[in-house]
């Protein structure tokens, strides 16, 4: 996700990067989660989805926990934010 010059990224093990355009890390942290497959900042928040928690993790710009929402789908994959609403995709098991 791409956001005020810089890009915001998830990695192996749970880590969430925010990189510049030349791949230098700005900064990084550990999230609750081991499968994270999405991440975007809204403001100052970075939210990232865990698949195989089905959770929707809410974090400061510095890594810190504030939020745990459950998914509203099943296997979450991706985010998005269109500037009014948070868009998320996955798997619906029925």
């Amino acid at each position: 996700f791409y956001s005020s010059g810089s890009l915001w990224t998830t990695g192996f093990y749970g880590e969430v990067y925010n990189i510049k355009t030349d791949g230098s890390i700005i900064t990084k942290f550990r999230t609750l989660g081991n499968n994270n497959e999405g991440v975007v900042a809204i403001d100052n928040d970075i939210y990232v989805i865990d698949w195989t928690n089905e959770k929707i993790y809410v974090y400061s710009l510095n890594g810190e926990k504030k939020n745990e929402i459950d998914s509203p789908v099943s296997e979450p994959l991706a985010l998005a934010y269109d500037g009014t609403y948070l868009w998320i995709t996955g798997y619906q098991n029925s």
